[in-house]
Formats: structure tokens, C-alpha cells, sequence
């Protein structure tokens, strides 16, 4: 059966990229871009393969294995191409266009499309089996097999519920990542708010920096919260697991989303070497926009507790940083326990 396109010029309301971060434990070893043909005017062809493709990406997450990568985690996250001639415009900026293999349309202008229905609107891409869009209400109703892309955002559902005038959304069931912070798991439930606040709501959900084929550690948290406007995420009544074991209770969570300065805790540092721990829980205090401090706590299963400070200060000419570490006790030097030789 031959597929059928329409071309809409009505607005599929979507709510807008979820907040993204400047830094992360294992970037890219620089930006990448899935390689396509881009044609000034895509084929039909050209728009499903372009889909295809995407949901092969989706499969393993958008990530590729590369040992020759530069960072610790042997890879990066490799968003596939966009075919659009708009691409590059905001979704409420460009013309909707969809794809199904049958499209109807009922008296009251409610559409209902069903069997590999594909949505292209500017930077954002969108797939399922079925689809019903009330364009009068701005309201779409999604189920199997969905998948949504924007810049920095894959959400992987089943059924989700869009509201455009609300500007919200909720998916159920959902995987995601967050290509900028490098940051994927799964939720029960994700409610999106493209209002002015751009936040990003997951429940009963996992979050993990690692790489999917290798969840060394995760949270799991009752509730995520991701607010673009203020640049912070939170975890309510979460735990950190080390593979799946919960080894560390913490009933909040206040963390950096992007590269805004705030007092407090950052990302935890975990590494095992030569059959031993090693934990850091850096804390950072915002000083004054030119200078500022690091503190960091560690502790090494071999060698003890460890105290590591950095101080940084930056002038319109020049910048510089003193810091230094301390051990009260070293358990170990070298090859030789301290406890059996003194």
C-alpha cells in the first residue's frame, strides 16, 4: 500500500527542548553530526529514510562505540541528521508536514493517521503508530512506538498525551536522554511544560551519566526535575546504586544543569583501581563572579581520607589557581601497608 504525505500548516504544539548542560563527565571528542545527503528538497524517500535511520539511533540511545574517542567513557552520543530544509528553525516557526500509511480526516478537522505515522516540523521530529490531532484544540493523542526528537532531547514512549495550548505533555512508560548533559534513564512518567519555565518533570525514574551499555552507577529517584530557567536540577527521595545495588540514600538533590555558578555540591567523582574505592564529593562556593573555591573531600579505600582544596581568581589580564591536597594518614606507600610497618 503506498504511503500517503500531507503537507499542514497548522501548529502541532510541542513544549520546547528540556534544559541542557555545558558539561559533562564523557563529551564528545567534538561536535558530530550524523552524516545524510542533505537535499535542498528532500524525497518522500529521502524523509522516511532519514526516520529509519533515527530509529535505529534510537535503539542504542543515539550512542556510538568508540574506543579512539579521548574520554574515559569510549564513546559519545551521535544525534542523527535532520533532512528538513528548515531544520535549523523552531518548530513554531516551520511548516508541519506528516506521513502515514493512511490519513483521515473527520468532519469536525480531527486527523487521525495510523501505521508508521512520521511528523517533521523544523528541528522537531516525531514517530508512532498511531496518531489523532485535533488541530482546533492543539490537542494530539500519540500511542506505540513513539518517538520525539529535538535539539538535545530523544524521548522513547508508548503512549503519550500533547497539549498545545497548555504548552505540556506527558509520556508514559518512557526512556530519554539528554544529549548535552549526557544523561539518559527511565521513567514511569515524564511531564514536559514548554511554557516560559521549560521544565522538565520524570517519576519514579532512573538517571545515570554512564554510558548505556555500561550503567557502572545510577540514581533512582522518585521524582527529577530539570528547570531550564534556573539552570538546576533537583532529586527528591532518590538512591545511588552502584551497578543495581543501592548503596546511598539522599532525600534531596540540588545539581547543575548548565554552566551557571551556585554554591554547592557538584557531580561525585567514583573509581575503583587496584581492588580499592575511590570516592570525591567535590563542593564549590561561588566567591564572587572573579574568583571562587573548591573543596573536596575523598575517600580512598587504600589510602585513607584525603582533603583536596583549589582556589581560582581571574583579572581582565591573567588568571590563575593554588591548590593542593593533605593526608593526615596514609594507610599505604607504595606497596607497604603503614599498619605493618611503621
Amino acid at each position: 500500500m503506498p504511503r500517503l504525505f500531507a503537507f499542514v500548516c497548522c501548529l502541532l504544539l510541542l513544549p520546547a527542548t528540556p534544559a541542557r548542560a555545558g558539561d559533562s563527565w564523557c563529551p564528545p571528542p567534538a561536535p558530530v553530526v550524523a552524516a545524510l545527503d542533505m537535499e535542498a528538497t528532500p524525497t518522500d524517500e529521502a524523509y522516511h529514510q532519514a526516520m529509519q535511520q533515527a530509529m535505529a539511533s534510537a535503539a542504542r540511545l543515539d550512542w556510538v562505540d568508540d574506543p579512539a574517542a579521548g574520554n574515559a567513557c569510549g564513546g559519545y552520543y551521535l544525534p542523527p541528521a535532520n533532512p528538513a530544509p528548515d531544520r535549523l528553525l523552531p518548530a513554531e516557526q516551520a511548516e508541519l508536514r506528516l506521513a502515514a500509511d493512511a490519513i483521515h480526516q473527520d468532519a469536525g478537522g480531527v486527523l487521525e493517521l495510523a501505521g508508521n505515522v512520521e511528523l517533521y516540523q523544523g528541528r522537531r521530529r516525531l514517530r508512532c503508530d498511531t496518531l489523532r490531532l485535533d488541530r482546533q484544540r492543539q490537542h494530539s493523542e500519540l500511542s506505540g512506538n513513539i518517538q520525539l526528537r529535538e535539539p538535545g532531547l530523544l524521548l522513547l514512549s508508548e503512549t503519550a498525551v500533547l497539549d498545545g495550548e497548555q504548552q505540556q505533555g506527558l509520556f508514559t512508560g518512557a526512556r530519554y536522554l539528554l544529549h548535552e548533559q549526557q544523561a539518559h534513564g527511565y521513567s514511569q512518567r515524564i511531564e514536559l511544560d514548554g511554557g516560559e519555565f521549560n521544565r522538565l518533570r520524570l517519576y519514579d525514574s532512573s538517571f545515570s551519566l554512564c554510558p548505556p551499555s555500561r550503567p557502572h552507577w545510577s540514581f533512582s529517584a522518585r521524582e527529577l526535575e530539570l528547570d531550564e530557567e534556573s539552570g538546576r536540577g533537583v532529586l527528591r527521595s532518590a538512591f545511588f546504586r552502584l551497578a543495581d545495588v543501592p548503596v546511598l540514600y539522599l532525600p534531596y538533590l540540588d545539581f547543575p544543569i548548565d554552566d551557571r555558578r551556585k554554591t554547592g555540591f557538584l557531580w561525585p567523582a567514583i573509581s575503583g583501581q587496584d581492588g580499592g574505592i575511590d570516592i570525591a564529593v567535590p563542593y564549590y562556593l561561588n566567591l564572587a563572579p572573579h574568583y571562587d573555591m573548591t573543596y573536596t573531600p575523598r575517600i580512598n579505600s587504600r589510602h585513607g581520607y584525603l582533603h583536596n582544596l583549589e582556589l581560582r581568581y581571574k583579572q581582565r589580564y591573567s588568571e590563575w589557581a593554588l591548590g593542593g591536597s593533605y593526608i593526615h594518614d596514609d594507610r599505604r606507600v607504595g606497596d607497604v601497608a603503614t599498619d605493618d610497618d611503621s
